[in-house]
């Protein structure tokens, strides 16, 4: 891999390094800003929404204090249903009811409501308006013949202060519903109404009203203001509870829920921006890192191809490199010529040297030769007197035979001499 890939790869891996931190903490930022904002948001509106709500059921259970005053300063059987059947009674809740301590009987304002065996004094509400001084609301409750999810703002009736029996009248929480219904904070999430045991009051889907909010989580949340992710029906969620002031008797809380996506729809569009502006960043930077790097380093292409030259055995030792740089590639450039320069004036010294030598060498081939015809001669001439010296070897050797032969016979001779001369003498 050239020197400029690399260098263009290595920045590249750092530009991206750097814009992808770069990218994480301003999503995280954007995300704790959105996640601030939306908690401020809700906490707004559930602070609007509950005065609305509060407002709303205060006011009904003040006409109930009211009705139970005007009885209790003028307390008959009479006076009740007057009392009961006010117009503005009949407005604000469905039903009118109530009974006497005595005998517990149903009193109405609507005289086609007549229950079996109905009991004022054996219903829930009777006891809990029995013990409170104030109206107060009921628990949500299925009512028999609709199904409908009512609340009951109850009171006592007295005579004078004295317990007499208890009232009250039934609220539809359709209302309510509506008010809850048009807080959607901008198609994000929707508002819930819940009392302080976890059980629904009003919610969007109906199904889950009088249920407990443990069917809605996946895992029971913790109940307070502050924004905490959750788990419905396998998607995260964020929610937070509100509780309602100013209720006498109640303690409900608003319920809110919050789609996580819709909520970050900006971060995670921030988040898929920064990651394309870091890709096309990354690449327009590589690029221009590459041709910048290459422009840079081209003089150190131009000594490579010289030393390639040199390495094939095809190098013009007379070409310099052009100097146009001050920088470390250009001294490396003025380097090289010298170098260069060194090497041309070296190699022409080894060639006159190594003329000489050649021309040294042909003369001392040439003595050489002629010593050796000479070397030729002398062996030859050598030869020759071997040979002669042989021949006369042989011809000492045959001397000496035949002198030897001689001796023999002059022995011989000298015994005959001397035998005759024997002879003689005794003769």
């Amino acid at each position: 891999m050239k020197v400029s890939h690399k260098v263009a790869l290595v920045a590249s891996s750092i530009i991206i390094l750097v814009f992808t931190l770069y990218s994480w903490l301003q999503y995280h930022s954007v995300r704790d800003t959105l996640l601030e904002r939306t908690a401020q948001n809700t906490q707004e509106s559930a602070q609007a929404l509950g005065d609305q709500i509060t407002n709303w059921l205060n006011a009904r259970l003040s006409l109930i204090d009211m009705v139970a005053q005007t009885i209790d300063s003028d307390f008959s059987l009479e006076s009740i249903q007057k009392t009961f059947d006010t117009p503005i009674l009949k407005d604000k809740f469905i039903l009118i009811f109530g009974g006497l301590h005595t005998d517990g009987k149903k009193i109405t304002n609507d005289p086609s409501w007549n229950p079996v065996g109905w009991d004022a004094r054996k219903r829930p509400w009777y006891s809990y308006a029995q013990n409170n001084s104030r109206a107060v609301l009921t628990d949500p409750y299925a009512d028999a013949a609709s199904g409908e999810i009512l609340i009951s703002a109850v009171a006592r009736f007295t005579d004078k202060g004295q317990f007499k029996g208890a009232f009250g009248g039934d609220l539809s929480l359709k209302a309510v519903s509506d008010a809850l219904n048009t807080l959607n904070f901008n198609n994000t999430g929707y508002v819930y109404l819940m009392n302080t045991n976890g059980n629904i009051i009003s919610h969007p889907d109906s199904k889950l009203n009088g249920k407990n909010i443990s069917e809605l989580y996946s895992q029971k949340p913790i109940l307070k203001h502050e924004l905490q992710q959750v788990d419905i029906n396998g998607q995260k969620a964020l929610t937070s509870f509100h509780k309602l002031e100013g209720i006498y008797g109640s303690d409900w809380q608003i319920g809110i829920v919050l789609d996580y996506k819709k909520v970050m729809v900006d971060a995670n569009d921030m988040g898929i921006t920064a990651a394309i502006a870091t890709i096309i960043s990354a690449i327009i930077c590589s690029l221009a890192l590459y041709f910048t790097v290459s422009r840079q380093l081209q003089p150190l292409s131009d000594l490579r191809s010289s030393l390639i030259e040199i390495n094939q055995g095809e190098g013009d030792l007379t070409k310099r490199l052009t100097i146009t740089r001050t920088d470390e590639f250009g001294q490396v450039s003025s380097d090289f010529n010298q170098f260069i320069s060194y090497l041309q004036n070296l190699i022409s010294q080894v060639k006159q040297v190594t003329s000489e030598v050649h021309r040294n060498s042909q003369q001392t081939a040439s003595s050489a030769s002629t010593s050796v015809q000479s070397l030729e001669q002398q062996l030859y001439e050598l030869d020759q007197l071997a040979t002669a010296m042989h021949e006369m070897s042989a011809t000492a050797h045959d001397v000496a035979l035949n002198a030897q032969t001689t001796a023999n016979a002059v022995k011989e001779a000298d015994s005959a001499s001397s035998e005759g001369v024997e002879v003689v003498a005794k003769a």
